[in-house]
């Protein structure tokens, strides 16, 4: 939902959050990003996702006005967080991880 007030454009949406927050373009999200990643991967994150260790498929949330797509500085950091998140789950619950990190029951027992 984008709000329109005195005729100007509030660049501002209410995500799944439940908060409003200012939009920024993906040339924003780009430079805002660790690795300064190129506009197109913004733009793929957005609508492909990234798939993490577990499998699972991470999406940037993102909203369309016309033909521009904006998301935002805090929609940014929760799509970074939670694709951690998930490869964290991966690597505590796979057994070759622990296997690679030496936290198998096997070798306390030695």
């Amino acid at each position: 939902m984008i709000d329109q007030t005195e005729g100007a454009l509030n660049e501002s949406v209410q995500f799944k959050t439940g908060g409003i927050e200012e939009l920024i373009t993906l040339v924003e999200a780009a430079k805002l990003s660790p690795g300064r990643p190129s506009v197109n991967a913004v733009w793929r994150w957005c609508r492909r996702g990234v798939r993490a260790r577990n499998g699972e498929r991470i999406r940037l949330e993102h909203v369309r006005a016309g033909g521009r797509i904006f998301t935002s500085a805090a929609g940014l950091g929760r799509f970074f967080s939670t694709l951690a998140a998930a490869d964290v789950r991966h690597f505590e619950t796979n057994p070759k991880a622990r296997l690679a990190t030496g936290t198998s029951g096997l070798q306390s027992a030695l």
